[in-house]
């Protein structure tokens, strides 16, 4: 069973100010983690990339059996 991720208001959004991370950059798109999994074990949570371009794109993992790949929500522009 999956998580239900319930949007943010807008004056609670930090991808502004979250910073990637400088060891974690793969051809120009650099990995930031917002579950701190370093300080505590987990088997869920929230990270983002950032592109060469500035562009971020949230990413929700869990840690399970089988790999999979599957949109969240969809491209929103003014987001």
């Amino acid at each position: 069973m999956r998580p239900q991720r319930v949007p943010l208001p807008e004056s609670r959004r930090l991808w502004p100010v979250l910073k990637g991370l400088d060891d974690v950059v793969v051809e120009g798109f650099t990995f930031g983690k917002i579950t701190d999994f370093d300080a505590e074990p987990c088997d869920m949570g929230d990270a983002f990339v950032i592109a060469p371009d500035g562009s971020r794109a949230g990413l929700v993992w869990e840690v399970g059996e089988k790999s999979y790949f599957q949109q969240v929500r969809p491209f929103e522009s003014e987001r």
